[in-house]
Parts: structure tokens; C-alpha cells; sequence
């Protein structure tokens, strides 16, 4: 990704001042302007856009309440791949950033921003880590991520992220933790887990000076974060963040999923009918980029499933709207004979919480639906594992989870293969979305 030049770096910090006095980017009000807004934007500028909405019946000025905005239509991938440069804004084409989502879903797609884009995403996300992490102007941020941002600060004075390719070897990480001394580290939660072992093999392990780590882009439980929030000795909160989106929630200390409503407006739709889900209730994510007006993405179908609600949370932050369950990717649910699914993120406290309460020495892990009548964990075993006798605690444990209808076998391999992006994906279906609906 190309960084944002001199002009604009200049007006980020010019924007960064007026943010800290007047501005209302980050303020806590109702985003309805903001939708409008980028409504407009897509349908003055995109081909793809205009002939969706077209075809629904819908146009930007007939929206004028969240109720109306539920009559427009909703985004998938699929259909921005198929659409190519004619979803990107047609003033802005050839001129913008370029970010790729990482493809777990099967399918790549290369995601346009404006330095203006940036601009708004880095103020956002300042605001975001203030709040909720405590980051301090001065504070160095280490970022491992397979794309780094376009800046490396703001206006050079404060907020500064360096980047760590994280498809490099851990230990190179580790070095570069130790040398460098950030205070905030941003990485994947299955990277987090390496580097622990890596920094473990050091003895004495030398005080790291971490105020907080962030782990983004991988799912991953609250025990695990727990167990990391341990070994680093700091506080470990996750970030929910796509490509697409930006970011959507944060954990604030009391590990509260705050979503950030500056940045994209979240709906929960039920997955059969398509209408809102009701208060609490899991449903699709469904988002709209308040930000990005290059590529608009409005009421995009994540491919998530989650809820939301509303609290009062002991961190101070301003009553609003929170990510109560973030339960995973819909085509990582499990489907049992019969018809019942289970999520992800069920899935995966239950085998971290078998790993934890067995004493189970698994290095690293992947549950895998093969059929449906049929589960393989893939094993990385540390030199405690006991073949014979951990295998059959694990089918003892699944029995109950999973029923007897499905055998569960447990496989020990040297690795698990990551994505192309350098993701571990914990949790996988590999049965096609139509055999993983009920009957």
C-alpha cells in the first residue's frame, strides 16, 4: 500500500487538532447524516450502486429515517467482485489506497480508500485506543499485520505505529519486540500464542514494557486472552475489524465489545428472513462504512454472526450500542445430523476449556467438519501429550458437545497451515454453506 504523501500527512494533523477542539468526527451522536451521506456518494458515483438501487426501488432522498433505511438493499462480496471498478467512486478511480481482505471466506477482494479515508480511520482509531486502551500520544505502537497502514504517525509528533510483516518467522518478531520496546502490540491472537513460547525459551525473560496487547483479524476466546494477559503483563483486548468495514468493536478493560459507531453503522438481520433481528438475538452482522465514501460498502453482509445490545459499562464510556456475542463466520458453524448448527465461537471455548481443564499439552489446535457426521481436531503436541489417553478425552469431551451421530478423530500433525494472509483459523467447515443448512 502506497503511504499517504506530504499534503496529506499535513492535513491528517491539521485534522487531528481540529478533532481535539470543535471537531464532531469521534462526538457521540446519531450517524443518520453519515448514511445519508454516503447513500448519496454511491449512488451519484458508482455504476454498481445506482443499478442496485434502481432495481430495488430505492433512492438516497427517500431515506429519511432508520426504518427507511432498512428498504435498501444489502451487499455481498460476491457482487462487488463481480463489479470491479464499478463500485469504486468514478472521481476516485486509479487515485485510492488499496487494501485486500484476506480471503477467508474463498474469495479476495481488493478494497479502495482515499488519503481522506485514512485520514478519518487513523483519528478514529486514536480516539478508540484513548478511550478504551488508555494509549498516550507518546506510546509506540508495534503493528504485525500482513499490510501495513500509510502513515507511521501523526504529523510525526505522537501516535507512532512501526510494522511487522507477520508472515515472517516469530522469532524475528520477538527480536524486534525486545529491541524496539513499543508499549502497545497489535497482533493475531494465533501469533500472540508463538511468540509467548518463543519468549518463554529465554532465560531470564527481560521485563517487555507492554501497557497493552491487541489481538484483530483471528477469533479467539476469553481464556486465551486471559492466559496472554498473564505472560505479558498487561491487559490483552481484543479488536473486531475487517477490511471492509474498518473497525467495528473494541474491548474496553472489563472486556466489553464497544463498537465504534464512528466508523461503521452495524445491524444484526435475521440469517432466514432478512429483517432486524430483535434486541439481543444473534443475526448476521451487516455493516455500513461511515468513512470510506471511495468504495462505499453499505449494509455489507459480513459473513459474521453476532448481537448486539446496549449497557452502562463500569469502563465510563458513554451509554451505547455493544457487540454482546461475536459467535464467528457463518461458513465456520458446525452442522449436526439433524440439523442443528453450532458457532464457532461456541466451538472454540469448548475445546480451549477442554485444553485448560485436562491439562492437555496442545501447542496449537484446528477443529475440522469433514461431514456431517464427522469432526477431526488436528493436534500440534507439546512434549506432554499423551497420544492414547488425551485422544480419548477429547472424543469423550466432543460426545457431549456433538452427540454420539458424529465420530470425532484426533490427528497429531508437525503444523497447521495458515491462510495466504498468515491467519490461523481455529475453527473450520468444510462443508459447502447449502449442505450446512437444516433440511
Amino acid at each position: 500500500m502506497r503511504k499517504l504523501g506530504i499534503a496529506a500527512q499535513i492535513a491528517m494533523t491539521a485534522r487531528f487538532a481540529w478533532e481535539r477542539g470543535p471537531g464532531r468526527l469521534t462526538a457521540e451522536r446519531d450517524r443518520f447524516s453519515d448514511v445519508r451521506r454516503v447513500l448519496f456518494r454511491a449512488y451519484g458515483g458508482t455504476e454498481f450502486y445506482r443499478a442496485k438501487f434502481d432495481a430495488a426501488g430505492v433512492h438516497p432522498r427517500d431515506v429519511r429515517t432508520w426504518q427507511d433505511f432498512q428498504n435498501v438493499p444489502v451487499t455481498t462480496k460476491d457482487e462487488l467482485v463481480a463489479a470491479g471498478e464499478a463500485a469504486i467512486v468514478r472521481a476516485e478511480t486509479g487515485k485510492a489506497h488499496v487494501s485486500r481482505s484476506s480471503g477467508s471466506s474463498g474469495q479476495v477482494l481488493d478494497v479502495h480508500g482515499s488519503d481522506t479515508n485514512w485520514i478519518k480511520d487513523s483519528l478514529i482509531g486514536v480516539e478508540a485506543y484513548r478511550r478504551h486502551l488508555g494509549l498516550r500520544i507518546g506510546d509506540r505502537q508495534l503493528y504485525a499485520n500482513t499490510s501495513e497502514y500509510p502513515y507511521r504517525s501523526i504529523g510525526g509528533l505522537g501516535y507512532r505505529v512501526a510494522y511487522f510483516e507477520n508472515l515472517r518467522p516469530v522469532g524475528e518478531l520477538a527480536d524486534r519486540l525486545l529491541r524496539d520496546r513499543p508499549q502497545v502490540l497489535l497482533v493475531y491472537p494465533s501469533i500472540a500464542a508463538e511468540l509467548r513460547e518463543t519468549l518463554r525459551a529465554l532465560n531470564p525473560l527481560p521485563a517487555l514494557g507492554l501497557r497493552a496487547v491487541i489481538t484483530h483479524s483471528e477469533q479467539s476466546s476469553q481464556a486465551f486472552r486471559d492466559e496472554l494477559a498473564a505472560f505479558f503483563d498487561c491487559p490483552v483486548q481484543d479488536e473486531y475489524a475487517t477490511e471492509e468495514l474498518g473497525r467495528l468493536a473494541l474491548q474496553c478493560r472489563h472486556g466489553t465489545y464497544h463498537l465504534v459507531e464512528a466508523q461503521s453503522h452495524c445491524e444484526i438481520l435475521d440469517q432466514d428472513t432478512g429483517a432486524p433481528a430483535a434486541p439481543g438475538e444473534p443475526g448476521e452482522i451487516v455493516g455500513t462504512n461511515l468513512v470510506n465514501t471511495t468504495m462505499p460498502m453499505i449494509r455489507y453482509r459480513q459473513n459474521d454472526i453476532g448481537a448486539i445490545g446496549s449497557t452502562t459499562c463500569p469502563c465510563g464510556a458513554p451509554r451505547g450500542r455493544t457487540l454482546d456475542q461475536l459467535l464467528g463466520r457463518r461458513n465456520s458453524f458446525f452442522t449436526l445430523p439433524g440439523g442443528t448448527r453450532i458457532a464457532s465461537g461456541r466451538l472454540l471455548d469448548w475445546t480451549y476449556h477442554l485444553i485448560l481443564s485436562e491439562r492437555l499439552d496442545i501447542a496449537q489446535f484446528q477443529l475440522v467438519q469433514t461431514a456431517l457426521d464427522r469432526v477431526v481436531l488436528l493436534v500440534v503436541a507439546g512434549p506432554g501429550y499423551r497420544p492414547e489417553r488425551d485422544a480419548d478425552v477429547v472424543r469423550a469431551s466432543f460426545r457431549h458437545l456433538l452427540s454420539d451421530r458424529v465420530t470425532v478423530d484426533v490427528e497429531n500433525v508437525p503444523h497447521i497451515r495458515r491462510t495466504a494472509a498468515g491467519k490461523h483459523l481455529p475453527i473450520r467447515s468444510e462443508l459447502p454453506m447449502s449442505s450446512a443448512q437444516p433440511a
